[in-house]
């Protein structure tokens, strides 16, 4: 029979335990690679025979080059061939577009010219900029998986652009 301060001691154990544990995956070293990465290369080393799109490629930009905002077109990709450019991701592009309209409207005191339908107010104040990277579908003019191939090859060697990597086809598995 466990005494009073013996379940103390196990609670006061299993907190210290837990939070080093917490603090061990918030703090952890994630690898990190760049384009230009032996890891990455050997990442991107994409199957012709593998299960994506023949026709598009997923194009991440550079922070710095997403925070300008810019609407792409086919022309802004025509070294690949580009028919037609749509974003990945329009509702995060349009919370990170209202997130920087908002915090540029407060420091230059413009505060109330700024009118956005947004209901989450916190968001405004927390959301993270700096984490924020632009993903567009690449849509090429010929079907080809090694079409697809030779477009990201050639994308990877802009300097706006962090990754590029075949539109892959997932299949969701309900038999688990």
């Amino acid at each position: 029979m466990r005494t009073r301060s013996q379940g103390t001691i196990f609670w006061y154990i299993y907190i210290i335990v837990v939070f080093l544990l917490l603090f061990a995956v918030y703090f952890g070293n994630t690898p990190q690679y760049t384009k230009n990465d032996e890891l990455y290369m050997k990442y991107m080393n994409i199957d012709p025979n593998g299960v994506f799109y023949d026709d598009v490629v997923v194009v991440t930009l550079s922070n710095s080059v997403s925070l300008q905002f810019k609407e792409y077109t086919a022309k802004n990709f025509k070294a690949v061939n580009c028919v037609r450019v749509e974003s990945a991701f329009p509702y995060l592009d349009d919370i990170a577009y209202k997130v920087y309209k908002y915090r540029h409207a407060i420091l230059t005191s413009e505060k109330n010219k700024v009118s956005l339908t947004f209901n989450n107010k916190e968001m405004l104040k927390t959301y993270d900029l700096k984490s924020y990277n632009a993903s567009y579908y690449i849509y090429l003019d010929k079907h080809s998986k090694e079409n697809v191939i030779e477009a990201i090859n050639v994308l990877l060697k802009r300097d706006d652009v962090i990754c590029a990597e075949p539109k892959y086809i997932v299949y969701a598995n309900y038999n688990i």
